[in-house]
């Protein structure tokens, strides 16, 4: 997928680096790329940075791909990686990458910022490392390298997700209300209200404004106003 502006591409490389170090065995393959016209240097400084290192021989770049593509050249990959930066986006949506991981029989790694990520980490579904944590990253990849793994965890996912969104479950709520809609009594139109409001005052202003009391102050100011102004030509002001 895009290597937009809240993937952590740092931390992704970092812990990938220190992970081939204590792992020789462990190989990296990336799909997708740069956003053309929007965000590319993440992607860009990873990849220029990943084949520059001591591993360059270990990482393989196919760039962006079709879908149909895609099955295959994950049939070789074990696990899938999501990193995200802290940042409102990583609160708000959701990630597809990591269902498409396991709809591909993949493990999953991930930031749990996504209330997805976040679900499947309290289910034990999927290996949690926290943001802007790449020690972390490594120390898990590396313990993966080491597991002798069954599938399990991917396929209780992967049966779980199928059951939690589909379209029934997703769509329960709405398809309540087709079949017994509550309509909303009409409501007031606000400006209305606002016009009302502002005439009530006018005229309460208006009745201020006649009586004798209100009249007499305003004599009284323009009185001091003169006098003040008197007093000023004749002393001078300071």
């Amino acid at each position: 997928g895009g290597y937009n502006t809240w993937t952590d591409g740092e931390s992704l490389l970092k812990g990938l680096l220190v992970a081939m170090r204590k792992a020789p065995g462990l190989r990296v393959l990336s799909t997708g790329g740069g956003i053309p016209g929007h965000h590319s240097a993440t992607y860009d400084a990873f990849k220029a940075q990943a084949l520059s290192s001591p591993f360059g021989d270990r990482f393989t770049f196919h760039g962006w791909v079709s879908h149909r593509a895609l099955p295959e050249l994950l049939d070789k990959a074990h696990v899938g990686i999501c990193l995200d930066r802290a940042g409102v986006e990583a609160e708000l949506g959701s990630r597809t990458r990591v269902l498409f991981y396991f709809h591909q029989g993949l493990e999953v790694i991930a930031t749990p910022r996504s209330d997805l990520c976040r679900e499947l980490t309290g289910l034990r579904m999927l290996r949690s490392v926290a943001v802007n944590a790449p020690e972390e990253l490594a120390e898990v990849l590396v313990e993966m390298t080491r597991e002798a793994t069954d599938g399990q965890a991917t396929f209780r996912a992967q049966r779980y997700l199928e059951s939690r969104y589909s379209p029934d479950e997703v769509f329960s709520c709405l398809q309540h209300w087709v079949n017994d809609p509550i309509r909303v009594a009409e409501g007031v139109d606000p400006s209305a209200d606002l016009a009302d409001e502002v005439l009530r005052l006018r005229s309460e202003l208006a009745l201020i404004y006649a009586t004798p009391t209100w009249r007499a102050a305003g004599a009284a100011d323009r009185l001091v106003k003169l006098g003040s102004r008197r007093l000023e030509e004749i002393f001078g002001k300071e």
